[in-house]
């Protein structure tokens, strides 16, 4: 498997990992709204660590949810970076 196609898969995983994420952040501000069970803390930031920091950052600054604790804000804007990072990396030896 070539830069190339590592840099596709890679790009498809992030957006799709990104949705995934804010679907998780969006149930769980509803839970929260509805004093219902709510997604586990640890889930929500592996989910982050794991391709969906967009996804994250969109929920914490769109939706407002978990952008008081700033381990979220720390964890989706470190991963965002790494990502990019790692990103970069394939572009340049695509």
């Amino acid at each position: 498997m070539n830069y190339t196609e590592l840099l596709i898969i890679y790009v498809i995983a992030w957006t799709v990992f990104s949705m995934i994420t804010f679907v998780f952040y969006a149930f769980d501000k509803r839970q929260a709204k509805l004093n219902k069970y709510r997604i586990r803390e640890s889930t929500l930031l592996t989910l982050t660590l794991l391709l969906g920091s967009i996804g994250a950052l969109i929920g914490i600054y769109g939706l407002k949810h978990k952008s008081k604790h700033i381990l979220f804000v720390v964890v989706s804007w470190t991963s965002l970076i790494l990502h990019c990072l790692i990103l970069t990396y394939l572009v340049v030896n695509a």
